[in-house]
């Protein structure tokens, strides 16, 4: 059995970022009245467009919650465009359908994978302006579209709640939908404010938490996310506990066995299991049986497109936070959920949100 493609993504997110640290991108006319700073601080002159790429599915996603679809004329395709998203507190845009419904009709061009892109390819969707997400951008293809007079955008990473709030803000300037794009972000805070308020009003105690990715998969180690990753250290104090590899700095690190068992945490986490089965047998391992979580039956995970929707780092974050404080604060549910989310996902949500705003 081979690691996910979930999480050989974000493991290679880790490289390709480490390996641009060093890169210098050039501000372009900081003077020019459509001047917008993009997420690496460089100005960008957008003028008018009406034929936008982008080159992640993050940036897609929040595009059709601004209301932007008409514009999009190309997409790469680092995402199946697959969850039937429902994201509490937030209505409906007809995400990821109209994505789908392009690409099959031929309106959007399909730009293949985000990491096998060229300038090249880009320009077959006869862009006026790229949008890029906060990873796996080339400079090669950044310096060759400029120079051909394709202005591009770059978003911040997406690893802050702060962040995602910038970035759909950001997308809404270079798109001409500013109003919307500080509704869409009103809606946001709301939706995981009424959720943390809802954690601090039942009054439980605070409990230590692990997410992982690949528990209990044949390729060795799980990633523990740490403090620098949102689903670590950030979402988990959030919503009132304690992350049980805080002593991880950053983003997520691989840890063996016997880590998790000196973590002990009382909860654990899989947003990229490998299998129910692998997860299952966590709690029969000769070591992880005797931690916490495996004694009171506090193992999760998040399958099929509930994993997708748990690390949505755009509008459909709500959907991870909601997802986040229903495993945490199980025993305080007024409906009775599984430990492993599936494409059924919604539904917990929808009963979830009902109890939230009751």
């Amino acid at each position: 059995m081979g690691i996910s493609k979930t999480v050989i993504a974000i493991v290679a997110v880790v490289a390709v970022v480490a390996a641009g640290a060093g890169i210098a991108y050039v501000v372009m006319n900081d003077e020019s009245v459509d001047g917008i700073v993009d997420g690496t601080g460089r100005v960008v002159n957008v003028g008018t467009s009406n034929r936008v790429v982008t080159t992640s599915a993050t940036v897609a996603e929040i595009i059709c919650g601004l209301g932007g679809y008409s514009k999009l004329v190309g997409v790469t395709m680092d995402s199946s465009y697959g969850v039937d998203e429902y994201i509490p507190g937030i209505p409906n845009d007809n995400y990821p359908k109209l994505i789908n419904d392009g690409l099959d009709n031929g309106t959007l061009v399909n730009l293949g994978p985000m990491w096998e892109m060229s300038a090249e390819s880009v320009l077959l969707a006869n862009p006026d302006l790229v949008i890029m997400g906060g990873y796996f951008n080339s400079p090669a293809t950044i310096s060759a579209l400029e120079d051909m007079g394709v202005p591009v955008v770059i978003l911040k990473d997406d690893n802050a709640f702060d962040n995602i709030y910038f970035n759909i803000e950001l997308v809404g300037k270079v798109i001409g939908k500013v109003s919307e794009a500080e509704v869409l972000v009103g809606q946001v805070k709301s939706a995981i404010g009424k959720i943390v308020d809802w954690t601090k009003s039942i009054g439980a105690p605070s409990q230590s938490v692990a997410v992982l990715m690949g528990l209990g998969g044949d390729w060795g180690d799980a990633y523990a996310c740490g403090e620098a990753y949102i689903l670590g250290t950030p979402l988990i104090t959030t919503l009132g506990g304690t992350n049980a590899f805080s002593n991880i700095s950053e983003m997520y690190l691989p840890v063996p066995t016997e880590s998790i068992l000196t973590a002990d945490p009382d909860i654990i986490i899989d947003v990229t299991p490998a299998t129910r089965a692998a997860l299952d047998a966590v709690k029969t391992d000769p070591l992880l049986k005797e931690i916490s979580a495996s004694k009171n039956n506090r193992v999760y995970g998040a399958f099929e497109s509930s994993g997708t929707a748990f690390t949505l780092t755009t509008q459909g974050f709500v959907s991870g936070v909601a997802m986040m404080a229903m495993f945490m604060y199980e025993d305080y549910l007024d409906f009775s959920i599984d430990n492993y989310l599936g494409s059924d996902y919604a539904d917990y949500l929808k009963l979830f949100w009902e109890q939230v705003n009751a």
